[in-house]
């Protein structure tokens, strides 16, 4: 994931398929700074539909599925296959939810 906005993100992975499942856990987040890619090995089972979530800290903008997952995205997800998987988070001056 490469963090290609202005903004400090926190960034979460959830599983669409285990119910309340997320990576890093529970009220907690990876923080990404303006510019940096980071690379998360995700313990998903084979098949498991995974989404990803950030959000800029005391701002609106979010990105995929949000801070808390229980946001709408249109490319925001993955199923687990072993596979690396790459997500760019970009501004476009409104907040996107991608």
């Amino acid at each position: 994931m490469t963090n290609y906005t202005d903004f400090s993100l926190g960034s979460q992975f959830f599983s669409q398929t285990r119910a309340g499942f997320r990576w890093p856990g529970s009220n907690m987040n990876w923080p990404m700074s303006p510019g940096q890619s980071s690379n998360y090995n995700l313990g998903c089972e084979t098949g498991e539909k995974i989404c990803y979530g950030a959000a800029a800290p005391y701002r609106t903008e979010s990105w995929g599925v949000g801070a808390i997952g229980n946001q709408y995205c249109a490319n925001c997800c993955i199923t687990c296959d072993g596979g690396v998987h790459a997500f760019n988070l970009v501004s476009d001056g409104g907040g996107p939810n991608e």
